[in-house]
């Protein structure tokens, strides 16, 4: 009676593991299975989807999570970019894996630049009285360093290419250039202008006014209307800009995106994706190659890609 009972345990510890075994066995595969199908969803959403001509072309998924803000240094060996509340900043090497999270700070992604030698980040900053300065952050450190000599109502992302400040008149929203004493103005109207992108050139600015783009001297003299979009990057020649149209039906709910690319000789804007399954965003050139990073707001994943020019 004692064996008996004795097998009886044996076999049913045998049961408990091998039941056990299966159970993490089969947890494993399902989860493998998960991240082969994601990434088969990724894969065939990229084939099926027509790239028009003039486009893009080896579009590759670098990264998954809800991203913007991306930023090249010209240098292009690394790039920035926030996350979706604009609160994160995060630094991703060109030869690295993994982007690494530089700070956190609310509003961060509102304004940032490099410095010329890309060992820094300028981002501005509130005081406790409201009150708005320029800081700095270094790459390798983090170091922060009050920047007294910078106007916090420049666009920051200029200063990488020239010491003129492109600077919005928080008043009347106007923009105007300022170097030393000398100060001019760009836009010769106020009103509801934002984001200013400078030509690597050092002879162009990009200015959007509501939902269109408008091309613009350094000195002031208004070139053309480039159309409804948002400009996102340059390409290193100053020839193109890259940005993106987003389309929603209620002004809210985001129910579509494609890439845009502004041809600056020939003052026009094409269409160059036309994609159901991706809601391109937030381009970035590289300012070494004809290669772009964006991101996926449908599939929350960042791409890289070679455009066409």
């Amino acid at each position: 009676m004692k064996n008996k009972k004795t097998i009886v345990g044996i076999l049913l510890l045998i049961i408990l593991v091998v039941g056990g075994i299966i159970t993490v066995n089969s947890n494993l595969l399902r989860q493998n299975n998960y991240k082969q199908l994601s990434q088969k969803k990724v894969e065939e959403k990229i084939t099926e989807d027509e790239v028009v001509e003039k486009g893009l072309s080896n579009v590759a998924p670098l990264f998954r999570g809800d991203f913007k803000n991306f930023l090249y240094c010209p240098d292009g060996a690394s790039y920035l970019f926030t996350d979706a509340k604009g609160s994160k900043l995060y630094l991703k090497n060109d030869q690295a894996e993994e982007p690494i999270k530089i700070i956190e700070q609310k509003g961060i992604g509102n304004n940032l630049g490099w410095s010329k030698n890309c060992n820094s980040i300028f981002f501005r900053e509130k005081t406790k009285d409201y009150k708005i300065f320029v800081n700095s952050i270094t790459v390798d450190s983090k170091k922060k360093l009050k920047q007294n000599q910078i106007n916090p109502a420049a666009e920051l992302s200029t200063l990488v290419y020239s010491d003129t400040a492109y600077c919005l008149d928080q008043k009347t929203l106007a923009v105007y250039g300022e170097y030393e004493d000398k100060k001019w103005k760009i836009t010769q109207e106020d009103g509801n202008h934002y984001k200013i992108l400078l030509a690597p050139d050092n002879k162009k600015l990009l200015v959007h006014k509501g939902a269109n783009v408008y091309l613009y001297t350094t000195s002031g003299e208004l070139i053309a209307n480039l159309g409804r979009g948002i400009a996102t990057c340059w390409s290193s020649d100053s020839k193109y800009c890259i940005g993106f149209i987003d389309e929603s039906v209620d002004g809210h709910q985001l129910t579509g995106a494609e890439l845009l690319l502004f041809d600056i000789d020939e003052k026009t804007r094409t269409v160059i994706t036309a994609t159901k399954n991706i809601y391109e965003m937030w381009p970035a050139w590289h300012p070494k190659k004809n290669e772009v990073i964006f991101f996926d707001y449908k599939n929350q994943t960042t791409y890289r890609a070679d455009i066409q020019v």
